[in-house]
């Protein structure tokens, strides 16, 4: 699930369950976000400010 959260000043995107798509295993996860391959996908948050 990707969450996108966009305010005057800011922006949000949090990505909570980033392998979790059809077919996916823990041993072949669907997406390897965010340290990419050979790593376990994690939930994060990314921030981006509007000065």
């Amino acid at each position: 699930m990707l969450r996108l959260i966009i305010a005057k000043d800011r922006i949000l995107v949090v990505p909570q369950h980033p392998g979790e798509t059809d077919g996916a295993t823990a041993a072949n996860p669907g997406f390897v976000w965010p340290d990419g391959p050979g790593s376990i996908p994690r939930p994060s948050v990314v921030a981006e400010w509007k000065d």
